[in-house]
Formats: C-alpha cells, structure tokens, sequence
C-alpha cells in the first residue's frame, strides 16, 4: 500500500508520500476502534459520540487474524457481538444498558496475550447525561440471572404459586408449563460455558438493577407452545447481588452476597511460596537467588513471599477456598513486613477467625 504524491506543507515543490506502510503502522490503522464507533484509553474500549462504519463482527475478525499473524494469543472465544441479556437490562435510573468489552494485555511465558472482558454499560440518552454510568461484567450477570432462572423454574411449588397468584390456570395449562419448565432446565444444564448463550424466547421481559438486587421480569407464559401462550403470566424476581473488585485493575465480579471469592493472586502466592519451600527443603534448588533468577524476578521477591509456606492451616484453606476477608488481599499479603510463626498471631493479624 503506497500513499499518493502531493505537494509539500511550506508550498515548496517538495513531494510527499509514495512510501509504503510499514507492518507496524497497518497494523495500528486496522486496530483502531474508531472504525466501529468506540474509542481508546490506554488497553480499554468506549463508546465514541461517532457512527461506525463497519459492523463489529468484522472488525473483530480482523482482529483475531492480526492477533494470529502478530503471535499474540485471545483467550476469548469467538462470539458474536451479541449478547443474552442486550435490550434486557436497565440501570438504577432505568437507562438501557448496551454491550461493550474491553481488551486488556498481559506478558505471559515470555509472550503477550490478549482478554476480551465482556461488560453491559448505560448508554446515555444525550452527551449531557453522562453521570452515573454503570457498568456490569457481562458474563457474571448473565450467570447469576441464568441460575437464578434455573433455580425457580426448576421449584415446581413455586410455579405453581405464581401462576395460580395471576390467573386461573386451566389444569392442563399448568401441567404444559410444568413440562416445559422441565424441558427448559434441561437445556440450560446441558449448556457448554463456551456455548453461546441459551435464548431466552421472551421468558424474560426486563432487568433492573437495583442496590444490592436485580429485579428480573419475566413471563412464564413465554414457556407455552399452545394458544395459552398468548395469556401473559407475569412475575418477578429478585436476584440479590454485590459487586466486588480486589483492586483498581481487577475486573468488577458479580456473585451473590454470601458467595466464595477466590483470589487467582492470592492463590497463587501462596501456591509459589509453598513450591519454593518444597525446592530448598529437597535440595532441587540450592538457593533463593537461583530460584529468582530461574524464574527472573528481582533480589528479595522469593525471601519476602516464602514465609506463606507456613501459614496456618486454616488460614490457607480459607485463600484456597475463596472465603478469605475481603480486605486480604494478594498485595497486603506480600507486603507484610514480618509473618509470626504462631498461628494465632497470624490469624490476629491477617484478620481471619478461626473456625
């Protein structure tokens, strides 16, 4: 590709172009989200005031091609832009809230890899009204409000409650939806996490997030394949949720209150530190600086993190299983100036009771 000749800034009969792009510079014209009406800030993707002019799908393939040909590996599967939950969900000022990502980069075995983290975003209803934007990982919410769906549907004593609560249901009608509800439990348990996401058929009317819950409007009407079908049958549900974000860089988790929050850091630091101990104690490494520089990190990394080796039982299980406190995190930990030996102590200081 070769940019036309023309005559120079200063009037001079300079010439300019006739030069071809260099890889690295076609590379940066085909990367530019501003194609597909979003722009860049640093590794994350917003909504531009713009209009696209190619469709994201496409965009997107080129991307996945560039990342092949450039040797960078997306840990994203392949999916459209489209998502379960679009033109369903409504912000706490019941703005709709549309689909966006962000790609975010990161060195791994001496190569750079590249994440697509899905999110659902408040499209502003003018260039005015940009307060408050919220933002939910998109595949968290998806699953928390597809289970909680699996749970009702699945509760026949709750069916039977809500639709005998808004009509009154023919005994045929209700054993239909008592079938289809099966059915429908079914399908969404076979579901592959890698499939795409099941449609909802209309099950679901709305979603508004709320604080602390969402409330998820759905019609169990929608499961009838008869004529009855065309009898709504409305109830809602309310889905309780926190977000939760170890730190700045972290993507936001949605997971009900009391969930597990498993710290892939944390985990891991306690992982390395048990590792190295196991090293130095059976004479596959000789010394901490061996270990550093097998692994290329700075003097005083591995002296400073061994002492997790030694934590106490309890206290491991809890970082292992996800139910360590929130404010035990994988920075405080690596930061402690000193671990007592004893047990209690630590417990005392990392703030961890014990069960």
């Amino acid at each position: 590709m070769a940019l036309s000749a023309s005559a120079g800034p200063t009037g001079t009969d300079a010439r300019w172009g006739g030069a071809s792009f260099s890889r690295g510079a076609l590379y940066n014209i085909l990367r530019n989200p501003i194609y597909i009406g979003k722009t860049r800030h640093k590794d994350e993707f917003y909504d531009g005031l713009h209009e696209a002019i190619i469709d994201d799908a496409t965009w997107q393939q080129v991307q996945g091609l560039l990342a092949e040909h450039g040797g960078k590996k997306i840990f994203a599967s392949r999916r459209s832009a489209k998502r379960t939950l679009d033109r369903l969900l409504f912000d706490s000022t019941g703005r709709p809230m549309r689909t966006t990502y962000a790609i975010k980069s990161k060195r791994e075995g001496g190569t750079d890899q590249s994440r697509r983290y899905w999110y659902y975003t408040s499209k502003p209803s003018s260039k005015e009204d940009k307060d408050g934007i919220e933002r939910l990982p998109a595949e968290e919410v998806e699953r928390l409000v597809l289970n909680s769906l699996k749970s009702h549907l699945g509760d026949k004593a709750w069916l039977a409650r809500q639709i005998g609560s808004a009509v009154d249901p023919n005994p045929s009608v209700l054993a239909e939806i008592l079938r289809a509800a099966d059915a429908w439990c079914d399908q969404a348990a076979a579901t592959n996490d890698d499939a795409e996401p099941q449609h909802l058929n209309g099950l679901v009317d709305r979603i508004d997030v709320k604080k602390g819950q969402l409330g998820v409007k759905i019609n169990l009407g929608a499961l009838l394949s008869s004529e009855a079908a065309q009898q709504p049958i409305p109830t809602t549900l309310e889905v309780p949720f926190q977000k939760r974000q170890s730190g700045r860089a972290k993507p936001i988790v949605i997971a009900p209150p009391d969930a597990t929050q498993p710290d892939k850091d944390l985990i891991n630091l306690v992982a390395d530190a048990r590792r190295w101990s196991a090293e130095l104690l059976d004479g596959r490494s000789s010394t901490i600086r061996q270990i550093e520089d097998r692994e290329g990190l700075r003097s005083g990394s591995v002296s400073r993190i061994l002492p997790l080796a030694w934590l106490a039982p309890d206290i491991s299980a809890a970082i292992l299983e996800g139910r360590q406190p929130a404010h035990l995190t994988a920075m405080r930990l690596r930061n402690l100036p000193e671990l007592p030996v004893d047990w209690n102590e630590q417990r005392e200081i990392l703030g961890v009771p014990h069960h």
